[in-house]
């Protein structure tokens, strides 16, 4: 499900130290987890820069600093995480979609971000406009399936939004959900509990799959269109787990220790070419690369929040 070579990321590097400074103010208002140090985070950021560089020559990397000044955007107290460029829009075959955040301290991202992209020469055709939809809760694979996910951040109004909207891209759309409300910072997007590798093997935190009782267990509606045009909801309600073993797909499970620690958080870069974040995800993961973003974890977010594409 999952077979694709990325040929350029957009990215931006390297964080502003004023957008830092301005996150560290109030870091419970700026959703990070706790201070995080501007020289090391630079570091971090820019060895995963030489890292996908040296695994993937091939692999184009826009930095969006390039395409515009930057002076005054990251200066802004309001803009904090506008690095976590995966969340502000979905890159299709059809184009680039902008998405909507649900968190105030994000608003202003998708409108600047849209700007850029413009420049870029990329083109936008759709918005979310009907409820939340964030990136990171994204997963297109083999341009045939996009799984959805939704809790957090992203909701199932703007699941829907995007699967009437983009119907003729893909075979069919899953939305991953939970039953009960979950509000855990550690899972506010869907890479952060799940990641294809390839085709048929996946990773997937194991606590979303076996307490029915909490917050974090995940079901699967399945969508697929019907003979009058129409996306329908094909099955329903389905434990997230059991919907990937009946698609023949490989579970690798990953400790509650290794989640937190933005284990499913990858960036798979095609032709066996997986960076991650976690010591347990690289033991487990075959041909995977180690890349340390410790402090980029203390703002809530890892390598594959850090990145997007255009693919």
């Amino acid at each position: 499900m999952y077979e694709i070579q990325i040929k350029s990321i957009i990215t931006i590097y390297f964080p502003n130290i004023n957008m830092i400074e301005n996150g560290n103010k109030d870091i419970v208002k700026n959703l990070y987890r706790e201070t995080v140090d501007y020289e090391t985070v630079k570091e971090q950021y820019n060895n995963l820069i030489k890292t996908i560089k040296t695994l993937s020559p091939i692999t184009r990397i826009h930095n969006l600093v390039n395409f515009i000044s930057f002076g005054n955007i990251l200066k802004c107290d309001n803009i904090p995480n506008i690095f976590f460029i995966r969340d502000s829009f979905i890159a299709t075959d059809k184009g680039i979609w902008i998405t909507k955040m649900k968190e105030e301290t994000r608003y202003l991202e998708t409108k600047y971000i849209e700007k850029i992209l413009i420049k870029m020469g990329l083109n936008i055709y759709g918005k979310t406009k009907k409820g939340y939809l964030e990136g990171g809760d994204v997963y297109i694979m083999n341009n045939k399936y996009c799984i959805i996910g939704t809790g957090p951040r992203s909701n199932y109004e703007g699941a829907l939004e995007f699967i009437k909207e983009n119907k003729y891209l893909f075979e069919k759309f899953i939305i991953v959900y939970p039953d009960i409300e979950d509000t855990d910072m550690h899972r506010i997007h869907l890479d952060c509990i799940f990641a294809m590798l390839d085709r048929f093997n996946c990773i997937l935190w194991k606590g979303s799959i076996t307490d029915k009782s909490k917050p974090y267990y995940r079901y699967v509606d399945e969508y697929i269109l019907d003979d009058k045009d129409i996306f329908v909801k094909n099955k329903n309600k389905i434990s997230f787990f059991d919907y990937l073993i009946k698609e023949n797909i490989n579970v690798i499970p990953i400790s509650d220790e290794s989640q937190k620690n933005y284990g499913c958080n990858i960036l798979n870069l095609g032709n066996n070419k997986i960076l991650v974040q976690d010591h347990e995800t690289y033991r487990k993961i075959p041909y995977s690369t180690y890349v340390n973003l410790s402090e980029v974890h203390k703002m809530y977010g890892g390598i594959h929040c850090i990145t997007n594409t255009s693919i």
